[in-house]
């Protein structure tokens, strides 16, 4: 059963939970985004809309049916779509939903009658959308207002192979389909495993630094081309969806070209569906495709630090994964007070470092420290620190105790890139960066 719900996002980044620069909307359809969007033939190439088929398409009584898979447009009254836009639609009984080129769209029929029947009929039900407005490429609304129109026009399908033909009521094809090709490669575990970006919709050439590290079985970390952030994701079966993401900063010193990719990179996050991983040349490789169908493909982090000792690890944001309702992907990432920094440092000895106002270190002697190769982290010490009275920015005395108060509970730790993530022992999750 497919179950629609869309919901509009404010806009660009203006909050934690709204990328820079990138006009965002989540559309959570449960069920609907079971596949990514691109689709091409065996050889990789899209399918050419003339048929060359010597035998028409022909309506039979018990039509193949069109249920359970994602189908791409490639034509609308004679014409292909605009050249870097994709549309799509998936049904499921007397449900319909997909992308106009901009917008989510969804409908039921209110009598229960199947959107596709057995008998070759079609018909749309009344149909809502989520509300962006899109300026590029020129067209693109025009464009989903008529493919809007043909749909509710359509009153019979018909499907040979992969193409499906909606007609109208005078058995003129309308809407050219294909059915979307699968992900080559498997669905896999990914927690634990750490990915650099590689590939963006097809090209290297214009591809800025941004990882991505699913550190456990919830919470995603990163880094864009301007700023890190922090995301909550879900797969199964071959389905990938981060609902909630989050930038540990405030704000940076960025190009507006960093702040563009930043923002590309945030909403294809936000618009993933579907990944796979497979083995190629040697190399394992993670592609993830979005509802737009645009496709990422990333190669293993390699680590740019090589050991917790040694470094000075500036903190950038305290995960709790257990605030908010986890049903909707609400956690909370408290970014640092601006203008204070956090810093520690791992020893052969203890630990120690800057609360933001105060210097502090381990005491070796009161209970134990120790940093093992597996990870694992025990600081049994108590934390002394020096006694500093500092009353600005507001907050950074609350900020230093509560920070030092967990110190002591750090159960484990992860190196991923210039990242360094510590996991306490109340499943709260600490964000580092290398400086």
């Amino acid at each position: 059963m497919l179950y629609l719900l869309t919901v509009s996002n404010p806009g660009p980044w203006k909050s934690d939970t709204v990328w820079k620069n990138g006009l965002v909307s989540i559309l959570a359809i449960a069920g609907l985004f079971l596949a990514g969007i691109a689709c091409t033939g065996p050889d990789g190439a899209l399918p050419d809309l003339t048929r060359t088929d010597e035998e028409p398409l022909t309506a039979v009584s018990t039509a193949p049916s069109p249920d359970d898979s994602t189908w791409v447009l490639q034509g609308l009254d004679g014409s292909a779509p605009i050249e870097g836009t994709i549309l799509w639609l998936k049904l499921d009984g007397d449900l319909y939903g997909g992308v106009d080129g901009c917008n989510g769209f969804g409908g039921r029929s209110e009598d229960g009658t199947p959107v596709a029947g057995v008998d070759g009929s079609f018909t749309a039900p009344p149909s809502w959308s989520t509300a962006m407005l899109c300026e590029v490429p020129a067209g693109i609304m025009d464009q989903a207002d008529s493919y809007f129109a043909l749909l509710r026009e359509g009153r019979s399908f018909r499907i040979v192979d992969d193409r499906m033909e909606i007609l109208d009521g005078r058995g003129d094809t309308r809407l050219i389909f294909v059915r979307q090709a699968s992900l080559s490669g498997r669905a896999v575990d990914l927690t634990g495993t750490g990915w650099q970006l590689v590939v963006e919709d097809g090209s290297r050439e214009e591809v800025r630094a941004a990882t991505l590290a699913l550190v456990g079985d919830r919470v995603a970390v990163g880094t864009t081309a301007c700023r890190g952030y922090v995301a909550l994701y879900e797969t199964s079966d071959g389905r990938l969806d981060f609902p909630t993401t989050s930038m540990t900063e405030y704000a940076a010193t960025c190009s507006e070209e960093m702040w563009e990719h930043e923002g590309r990179f945030g909403d294809d996050l936000s618009q993933a569906v579907e990944y796979s991983v497979s083995e190629e040349e040697g190399t394992r490789r993670l592609r993830i495709r979005t509802s737009r169908g645009r496709t990422l493909i990333f190669e293993p982090l390699s680590k740019s630090v090589d050991s917790v000792f040694g470094i000075e690890w500036r903190l950038k944001a305290f995960v709790d994964p257990g605030q908010g309702d986890s049903d909707i992907g609400l956690f909370r990432v408290t970014r640092l007070i601006q203008g204070t920094q956090v810093t520690i440092g791992f020893g052969e000895d203890g630990v120690g470092g800057s609360g933001g106002c105060n210097s502090y270190a381990s005491q070796p002697e009161s209970g134990g420290y120790l940093v093992n190769d597996d990870g694992s982290i025990d600081i049994r010490d108590d934390i002394s620190r020096t006694l500093e009275l500092c009353p600005n920015p507001s907050g950074i005395i609350e900020q230093e105790e509560r920070y030092l108060e967990l110190v002591p509970t750090f159960e484990r730790f992860q190196i991923y890139g210039n990242l360094l993530v510590v996991h306490t022992v109340n499943d709260l999750v600490l964000l580092f960066q290398a400086e």
